[in-house]
């Protein structure tokens, strides 16, 4: 949706002054350059706003890349529309002794339509250069001023572009009418950013920023970069004028202004659904039968145009149409529910799989997706309006548990969505193993999966065949020669559990010495993954996601063969989760294979993730373990 191309529209667009230093490596301090791609000579921001339906923004930056890594850590790029208007722009590009080597004025830049791949239309434009290094490293230097109507979305400060990017110097100015109400949240633990007030005028000055590494199971880049984020209490988006004075206020703002007249459903339709919910007493039961008549009837588009980007399309047009964006699809589904007579909030919400919450102490305008909230006692039912496959109530990874948004009658209200717990994310496997005295193995496996794991697996049903083969391939990517040769699913949408029964084959699965035969016990669930090593590790362990696994898997051995030697019961215990696995030689004298595994979700300082790296460790060491048979 657009939400997120208007906040890059007040991000990416200065003419500032050239300086006349030269842009080359030895005038960079050597602990900006270790382990970073690029680094940011210079950033200067400029922001004045006029009046609360004009402003001026003027960005000028000199990024010297290092190497191709660092080549996208500046875009030479600004969105532009029928309320914004580029006044300058301009890229200059230095070579590695700080010569010019190509210029770039506006009318070099290519003009062209902002449609991302998901939208049928939109309104937007993209002004851009793409430039090719032919060696490194290399400076671009980057200017642009843009006027704009729109003082919704205030450029942040944010002066560190990617990881592996630091920065030498940044500098961000913004002055606003006192009667707007210019209010900010500094993000900045360790008090780097120094903030001086001059009037009206308001200046954030950050130096000599190490680049920041990318750490497994670590926080997000924006969650450890100092930022600072702006927003005024008065704002103009698209011609209609709002507050964000507090929470409540801009939730009236969203139901009265951006809601307001858009619900009407038409009477067939309002036929159809009472026909549909009749007799069904449950307020519940009527919301599923509803959603699922929406999943039947509607698809995912992006339509923007104007306040497109915040405004959901009339209801009756999507009715209409058959089609909708995130805001119009779950503007639809409320208007079916209405007529269903169950209440339900359309609610904004940070679609991303780092659960980012709406900043319940700093009113601005937030979100990225719209998702709905049906009451249900003290809690809320969340629907996802923009999937034809999710089950009723089911949201998945890119919006559970976080802070969200219901945009209500009575104004803006702060609810959290539902937190899968690990014994939620669930993936039991069963499986039948035959091995024969080659090597080769054929394998029968039934894979149930819930919660957040179902989320990872239910899409591979509506995937063609050949992409359901690779998914297999790379699930069991440790097996070498596989042949898929069967594959069967059950999507129970009422439990939200996912199965899957797969039959492959895998040739030369033992390896042979002598007289002995050698296979690895852990043929399905194997993990192998062990998190990179940090002599010097910067931020705390965050494990965001609980899960458990559970396997039961038998092997039939092959005839001729008895059993020489098994592994031990293993079992592990850590503040990071559980793990056992075992073996049991059965009647038959064939072999039963169990395993467990539990990870919690947590949060650890950083001096443990040396720990948690060998629990790690220990699991992969483990699930790597042979089973030797000799022939008798």
């Amino acid at each position: 949706m657009t939400m997120k191309k208007l906040i890059f529209l007040a991000f990416v667009v200065f003419t500032g002054t050239v300086f006349s230093q030269t842009y080359t490596i030895a005038n960079v301090p050597q602990n900006l350059i270790e382990d970073a791609n690029s680094v940011m000579i210079n950033q200067q921001v400029t922001v004045h706003v006029n009046d609360v339906n004009e402003m001026e923004y003027s960005y000028h930056s000199v990024l010297m890349v290092l190497n191709k890594n660092g080549k996208n850590d500046l875009l030479p790029m600004v969105y532009y529309n029928s309320e914004t208007k580029v006044k300058n722009l301009e890229a200059i590009v230095y070579d590695e002794k700080g010569e010019e080597i190509e210029k770039f004025k506006k009318r070099d830049f290519l003009d062209i339509s902002a449609v991302d791949g998901e939208s049928l239309y939109t309104d937007d434009r993209l002004l851009l250069i793409n430039y090719t290094a032919t060696s490194y490293p290399y400076t671009l230097e980057f200017n642009v001023t843009v006027l704009t109507e729109d003082t919704a979305f205030l450029p942040p400060f944010d002066p560190i572009p990617n990881y592996n990017s630091s920065v030498l110097s940044s500098s961000y100015s913004i002055d606003v009418v006192p009667e707007l109400n210019l209010k900010y949240k500094i993000f900045d633990e360790e008090g780097r950013i120094n903030s001086t007030q001059n009037g009206t005028k308001s200046i954030f000055t950050i130096s000599n920023l190490k680049s920041i590494l990318d750490e497994n199971h670590g926080p997000t880049l924006s969650a450890t970069v100092p930022k600072v984020l702006f927003s005024l209490d008065r704002f103009n988006l698209k011609g209609i004028q709002g507050s964000t004075a507090n929470w409540q206020e801009f939730g009236i703002w969203m139901n009265n202004r951006l809601l307001n007249g858009v619900s009407e459903i038409p009477e067939a339709t309002k036929v159809k659904i009472r026909n549909l919910v009749s007799g069904e007493n449950s307020p519940m039961e009527r919301a599923k039968k509803v959603y699922q008549y929406m999943q039947d009837n509607t698809r995912y588009i992006s339509v923007q145009v104007g306040i497109g980007g915040w405004k959901p399309m009339p209801a009756k047009e999507v009715d209409r149409l058959g089609y909708g964006d995130c805001k119009a699809l779950t503007n639809y589904t409320k208007a079916l529910l209405s007529v269903a007579e169950v209440p339900s909030y359309y609610t904004l919400v940070n679609h991303n799989s780092s659960k980012v919450n709406i900043l319940s102490d700093f009113t601005s305008m937030q979100g990225n997706h719209v998702i709905l909230a049906i009451p249900d006692g003290e809690d809320y039912v969340w629907l996802e309006c923009t999937s034809q496959k999710k089950p009723f109530g089911f949201l998945g990874s890119n919006t559970d548990d976080r802070d969200v948004l219901l945009i209500t009658p009575e104004g803006g209200k702060i609810a959290h969505t539902h937190k899968y717990t690990y014994d939620e994310n669930t993936l039991k496997t069963q499986g039948k193993v035959i091995l024969n005295v080659e090597g080769d193995i054929s394998v029968n496996v039934k894979i149930e999966s819930g919660g957040i794991q179902y989320n990872d697996r239910y899409d591979v049903e509506f995937q063609k065949i050949e992409d359901q083969e690779a998914f297999y391939k790379y699930y069991w990517d440790y097996l070498d020669n596989i042949t898929i040769t069967s594959m069967k699913f059950q999507n129970d949408k009422e439990q939200v559990k996912f199965m899957e029964d797969v039959a492959f084959e895998a040739r030369s699965f033992a390896s042979f010495a002598g007289d002995k035969m050698i296979f690895n016990l852990n043929v399905l669930n194997r993990s192998t993954f062990i998190p990179r090593r940090y002599a010097n590790r910067n931020f705390p362990l965050q494990l965001s996601r609980g899960y458990l696994d559970e396997d039961e898997v038998k092997l039939l051995l092959p005839e001729g063969y008895e059993i020489s030697y098994i592994p031990e019961p293993v079992a592990i215990n850590s503040p990071f989760g559980e793990y056992t696995a075992s073996t049991e030689i059965l009647p038959d004298g064939n072999l039963m294979y169990r395993r467990k595994v539990i990870r919690y979700e947590g949060a650890f300082p950083k001096e443990r993730y040396s720990e948690f790296r060998s629990y790690l460790k220990q699991i992969a060491k483990s699930d790597d373990q042979k089973i030797i048979l000799l022939k008798k």
